[in-house]
Parts: C-alpha cells; sequence; structure tokens
C-alpha cells in the first residue's frame, strides 16, 4: 500500500524483485525508479583506445554485492571481446582492498579499474596508491576519482540521476500511479581525464584528440576544469516570525559554572539567529536542586505549560526528558 522509489541501482532487473527486463512497464505495482548501469563498454574501450597494447586490467570487488557482481560479468564479457585479461581479486570489506589491489598487481595489471563496487569505492585513495607505486594508472566508472589521481573516469553523472529519481518521487506524490511508469535505465555519461598522470606512468598512455574534446571536464598542469559532481549543501538559515514572541524552557540538574556557560552559548546561538532574549524570546529556567526525585514533577510541569520548546540538559534531565515529556519538542 506504500509506493516504493529507487535510484542508484545499476542492474534493478537483475535484482530478484520481479522487473522484467524486457518490458519496462512489468514490474511490482507499488514500485517506480531508474536503474544506472555504468557505460563499462565504453570505458574498456576508452582504456584500449589510450593504450592499444594494454593486455590486462586490474578489478577489486566484493562478490557480496549484486552491483558489483552485474558489472563484473559485463566487463568479463566485454574483456573478452577485446582479447584483454580481467584479473580479478575480491574483498569482503574496505579494509580489505588495499591487500587485493596490489595482489592483482603482483599477478601483472597494467591499470587498475574501479567499477561502481560501494566497498571499494569508499577506499579509492587506496586504490590509486597502489598504482601509483606501482606506476600504472586507475580508471573509474565514479566520476570525481580523477580529482584523488585516476587517469579518467567514465561513468553516470550522479547529480542527474538524483534530479531524476526525485522527479519520479515527485509524480508519485502528485498521484501517478508507479504501476504506469516505466523502470528503465537512465545514464547521462561523463567522461573526465586527469593528464597529470601521464607523465608518472611506466608505460606510454595518451588521451586521443576526440577524446579531449569530448570530456566534460579535464584537469591539466595549470589548471582544474570539471563539471559539478555533487550539489553544495545548503545552511538553513532560520527566521523568527514578525510580530511572534517564542518561548523556551531551560531545565537542567543543578546550578554549575559549566552549564551555566553551556546555556549562555545557547543563547548567544539563538541571537546570532535574530531570537533575542526580551525582544521576541522569553527564556524560562528551572532546575531540579541536585535532586533526582524533583526531576519528574519540574517535567510533567513544563509538558503541560505554554513553552514552545524544552532544552533538557545534564544526563539526568534528559533521560527523564525521554521518558516523561510528550507534548512539547
Amino acid at each position: 500500500r506504500t509506493p516504493h522509489v529507487f535510484g542508484l541501482v545499476p542492474d534493478p532487473y537483475g535484482a530478484g524483485v520481479g522487473i522484467e527486463r524486457t518490458n519496462h512497464l512489468i514490474h511490482p505495482p507499488y514500485l517506480a525508479g531508474a536503474g544506472s548501469l555504468q557505460p563499462i563498454e565504453d570505458l574498456l574501450r576508452t582504456a584500449r583506445r589510450m593504450r592499444p597494447d594494454l593486455k590486462s586490467v586490474g578489478l577489486v570487488w566484493n562478490a557480496a554485492e549484486a552491483n558489483s557482481l552485474a558489472q563484473t560479468r559485463i566487463a568479463r564479457q566485454v574483456c573478452s571481446n577485446l582479447n584483454l585479461a580481467l584479473i580479478e581479486a575480491n574483498a569482503e570489506n574496505s579494509a580489505a582492498v588495499l591487500e587485493s589491489a596490489n595482489a592483482v598487481i603482483a599477478r601483472g595489471a597494467e591499470a587498475l579499474w574501479i567499477s561502481g563496487d560501494v566497498t571499494v569505492s569508499l577506499a579509492t585513495d587506496q586504490v590509486i596508491n597502489a598504482a601509483r607505486r606501482a606506476r600504472i594508472p586507475v580508471f573509474s566508472s565514479l566520476p570525481g576519482a580523477v580529482l584523488k589521481g585516476a587517469l579518467f573516469d567514465l561513468g553516470a553523472n550522479y547529480v542527474d540521476i538524483g534530479r531524476h529519481v526525485g522527479q519520479i518521487a515527485a509524480e508519485v506524490l502528485d498521484g501517478k500511479s508507479p504501476a504506469a511508469m516505466p523502470i528503465d535505465n537512465v545514464m547521462t555519461a561523463l567522461f573526465l581525464y586527469n593528464e597529470t598522470v601521464l607523465p608518472t606512468l611506466r608505460d606510454r598512455w595518451e588521451i586521443p584528440p576526440d577524446l579531449r574534446q569530448s570530456a566534460a571536464g579535464q584537469i591539466t598542469a595549470t589548471s582544474t576544469n570539471l563539471p559539478q559532481l555533487s550539489v553544495p549543501k545548503k545552511q538553513a538559515r532560520l527566521q523568527p516570525q514578525p510580530g511572534r514572541t517564542y518561548r523556551i524552557s531551560l531545565v537542567y540538574f543543578a546550578p554549575e559554572s559549566a552549564g551555566d556557560s553551556c546555556r549562555q552559548g545557547l543563547l548567544d546561538g539563538l541571537r546570532d539567529l535574530g531570537f533575542v532574549e526580551g525582544k521576541n524570546l522569553e527564556v524560562r529556567r528551572s532546575h531540579a536542586q541536585a535532586e533526582i526525585a524533583n526531576i519528574p514533577a519540574l517535567l510533567q510541569n513544563l509538558d503541560s505549560s505554554d513553552v514552545d520548546v524544552v532544552v533538557p540538559m545534564s544526563t539526568p534531565v534528559i533521560s527523564g526528558a525521554c521518558s516523561l515529556i510528550k507534548r512539547k519538542p
């Protein structure tokens, strides 16, 4: 009875939840969303273009991740078609990634690929550091790795995918039935490169002119020109309503200097946001006189008062507030 909207799933058709791969309108009627399978074949062909003699690519991945398994299966087929050896190693957690990366390098990997594997992506720095020591490149399906030292990224524009999934959610909230919405693969691919990596490599890699021209962004020796890879977080700015007086209750265990400083800091912060005691803010202070037995009655009285919010301080008062205050935030 509750609609579900999903995103950031590379292969929803293989997830085992009843989404048909060939007819995208066949899926659970309460489910809507979008797949985001990375352009793995294009990525591997791009690597081959940068180094026509490339014979092997190393991949560290977590076999417990269904998304990673789907990508690895595609990569195996593509590598077979390109006569590339895909040298694989498993990492069950991010702590094991560095050891696995070193293992595939020792087995002859001439480059490392970071797929959309979540476990490995959390250790991107370790993969790049291992490759740097071996003087081989890293390429990634997760745009943004070029900032950490990858040679190139070819993968999803996740800001666009997030906006697309948000639009689906908005349509569902507006009353559109998920059953009538096809579950498609949505992929706006980004190609980014970092040419400062080239001089550090033991083998000859080149970025062909047409790839440079098609890039959405690049890092050179003199500049960094990359597209928006994330949405800046905006800090909410509270604004008091004109003409309203806000009432808060500061309740604590007993007067003491550290608590006094903390309460003053709270009031200073409220003043900076426009909530000024004596102007549009009424502050009521009360304490339990250092007696645990006084806390319940104190809090119950506040819960039935006209304050807008109760601010409990010190462990015994906070513990009591969690169980006794039912009406006030």
